[in-house]
C-alpha cells in the first residue's frame, strides 16, 4: 500500500510552485441533472474543488503549461532573431496564440497564460490585448 501521506506532501509541495496569477478553470454546472451537489467536485485531503482546481490538476496543468512556455519562448527568440526580425517582440507573441489554440492542449486562459509567461522569461513586452484583458 502507498503511504497518502507522503504522496499528499509531495503534491502540495509542487502546488506551491504553482503562480498565483495561474487561472483557475471556469465551469458551469447546473444542479438539473437531480446528483448530489458533491459529485460536481474533487475531493482532495478531506476538502471539495471545482472540477480542475484541485492542488494536483492546478499543479499538472500548471506544470504542462510551464513546459509549454519554455519551449516556445526558446522558438520566439529564434523566430524574431530570424525571420520575423521586422515585428516587434508583442507581434511576434501575438502570433503564437493561433497555433497554441490549434493544439487544443489548453484553455483560452491558458495560452493566454503562456504568452505571459513566455514574454517575462524573454523580458520582453506582453502583447497589449493580454495586458487589457
Amino acid at each position: 500500500m502507498k503511504n497518502t501521506d507522503s504522496l499528499s506532501g509531495r503534491t502540495d509541495a509542487k502546488y506551491a510552485l504553482v503562480p498565483a496569477d495561474f487561472p483557475l478553470p471556469v465551469h458551469l454546472c447546473s444542479g438539473s441533472d437531480k446528483k448530489p451537489i458533491s459529485s460536481f467536485f474533487t475531493k482532495y485531503k478531506e476538502q471539495l474543488y471545482a472540477p480542475g482546481c484541485s492542488p494536483c490538476e492546478l499543479y499538472t496543468r500548471w506544470d504542462a503549461c510551464e513546459d509549454l512556455a519554455l519551449k516556445l519562448a526558446k522558438k520566439a527568440f529564434e523566430a524574431k532573431q530570424k525571420e520575423l526580425a521586422h515585428l516587434s517582440e508583442q507581434n511576434v507573441l501575438e502570433l503564437f496564440m493561433p497555433g497554441i489554440l490549434a493544439t487544443g492542449w489548453t484553455s483560452t486562459a491558458d495560452a493566454k497564460w503562456v504568452l505571459l509567461r513566455i514574454a517575462a522569461i524573454l523580458r520582453w513586452s506582453p502583447p497589449h490585448a493580454l495586458i487589457n484583458d
